[in-house]
């Protein structure tokens, strides 16, 4: 019997909408809704590479004294030994907690307490998901002339998440345009509604392959002791981003309580069964792009106490094509999405480092990404009502203290930092945006660690970690002096 009913609800669920209508579900909803619940969430490895960095909370672009500064700030390169040149590997592993919007009811009479229906606004859920690679590898050199130039691969971007959205319960309107943001059947006003059950499998990756130069220069206000040093590079981006959405749907209400709660019922968890699938959008694609960095670098009198730095990144822009294609509910259509695109946000920075002694140094840096330009550039106008995707800035603090171990055979140093990251997923402003943006708005505090050793002046071996409720980070890298 329940088989029976399952199959007369779900066989007349078609019928309630024109092929036209279906259409245009799917390109307005798959074109704007799917690509911003692709990207939100990205986690971006825009904090300063190399374990001794990270250990000092990111706080590095005042120091700026190895060969990471082709990237954190080229004017840092300056710092490399006279004659000398150093080659540096950097692997990391990341655990990163992906919040999700999971379900909840936006309806203002509150949820049903039927099946799943049982939250009260937006709620979202948590995946933990590992990555690791080789984070970053360089080779730096002095030149004649107070030239240095660096070559270096840095992963801006390595993440990875998975989840099941069970979809935002609500009322129906009666009109397409919430038919196409709600993924709402029952278009009939004060209706419970429910927006599309969601799966998602989605990587992406983002490789830096740069080169930059730094020079020492003389300024007319310059003191003799003082020494002012300006970098630039050029970076060649590579993108590669896979990922699968899958949206399915739910037999409607019934009346009946018990057989509502079901899986695959209204108020039921979601059963991804083939015979729901709405649709799938779908992306695979590889594509690149130029961007730049540049910085200066200012070290204060003959002990070089202080330094004070800048840097300034261009990110890059890339286009990628992504495919939507209806399930069994919707007759099998096909649409190609061609030229989605995808930012990689411009950011700048400035920093202070201080030595109170000879073998201790504090450092802080402002940080500013400009998530913000992602809203625009990815989002039409229309698309962007009811979104919002703050800027993120970032305060990085960090301290290093070295101990002298077997008559300077063995040099050891001891490492710690924090951080402070703003929020910067987009979210929504408004009740509809809100079925597929729900956030907490948060920040997240980071704090770091590690140790580092020197071994004959030849060798540095690093190890740091990064740990926060957003995201776990753990790295060693080696470094060689020639």
């Amino acid at each position: 019997m329940e088989t029976k009913e399952r199959e007369a609800v779900a066989t007349s669920l078609p019928r309630r909408l024109g092929g036209a209508a279906l259409v245009a579900v799917i390109a307005a909803f798959g074109a704007a809704a799917v690509q911003g619940q692709v990207e939100t969430g990205l986690r971006f490895n825009f904090s300063t590479p190399g374990a001794r960095s990270l250990a000092m909370g990111g706080a590095f672009i005042g120091l700026a004294d190895d060969s990471t500064a082709a990237y954190t700030n080229p004017a840092g390169l300056s710092n490399l030994t006279v004659g000398g040149s150093e080659v540096a590997i950097e692997g990391r592993s990341w655990r990163y907690y992906n919040r999700y919007p999971s379900g909840g009811n936006l309806s203002p009479s509150g949820p049903t307490g039927i099946g799943i229906d049982t939250f009260q606004g937006p709620s979202s859920g948590t995946s933990a998901i590992d990555t690791r690679g080789i984070s970053f590898l360089s080779f730096g050199k002095v030149l004649a002339h107070g030239w240095t130039v660096a070559l270096y691969r840095h992963e801006l971007l390595h993440f990875s998440n998975r989840y099941v959205s069970q979809g935002i319960f609500y009322l129906g309107q009666g009109d397409l345009g919430k038919l196409q943001r709600g993924g709402c059947f029952d278009a009939l006003a004060s209706v419970p509604c429910r927006s599309p059950i969601l799966r998602t499998d989605l990587s992406a990756q983002v490789e830096n392959y740069g080169i930059s130069l730094a020079h020492e220069i003389l300024v007319p206000f310059q003191r003799r002791d003082d020494s002012v040093s300006l970098g630039i590079g050029l970076s060649y981006y590579r993108f590669h981003g896979h990922n699968r959405q899958d949206f399915f749907s739910y037999d409607p209400a019934s009346g009946d309580p018990n057989l509502d709660r079901l899986p695959g019922f209204l108020f039921g968890p979601a059963d991804l069964l083939e015979d729901h699938r709405l649709y799938s959008f779908s992306t695979d694609d590889t594509d690149s792009a130029i961007g730049f960095n540049a910085g200066a670098l200012w070290k204060i009198g003959k002990r070089e106490r202080w330094s004070l730095g800048a840097v300034y990144r261009r990110g890059a822009r890339f286009t990628t094509a992504g495919h939507l294609e209806s399930g069994p509910l919707l007759q099998d259509q096909k649409i190609t999405v061609p030229d989605i695109p995808f930012r990689l946000p411009d950011s700048w920075g400035v920093g202070v480092a201080y030595a109170p002694d000879s073998r201790s140094k504090i450092t802080l840096d402002f940080d500013q990404v400009r998530y913000s330009q992602r809203l625009r550039d990815e989002f039409s106008a229309a698309d962007r009502e009811g979104l919002k995707l703050n800027d993120g800035n970032e305060l990085h603090l960090g301290f290093e203290k070295v101990f002298s171990l077997v008559e300077n055979l063995f040099v050891v140093t001891v490492r710690l930092g924090a951080w402070q990251e703003s929020y910067h997923e987009i979210r929504g402003t408004n009740t509809d945006a809100k079925l597929f943006f729900p956030s907490s708005g948060k920040g997240t505090l980071h704090g770091s660690g590690g140790l580092g050793l020197v071994i004959k002046e030849d060798y540095q071996i690093d190890v740091a970690a990064d740990l926060s409720s957003r995201a776990n980070t753990v790295s060693l890298s080696v470094v060689r002096f020639f």
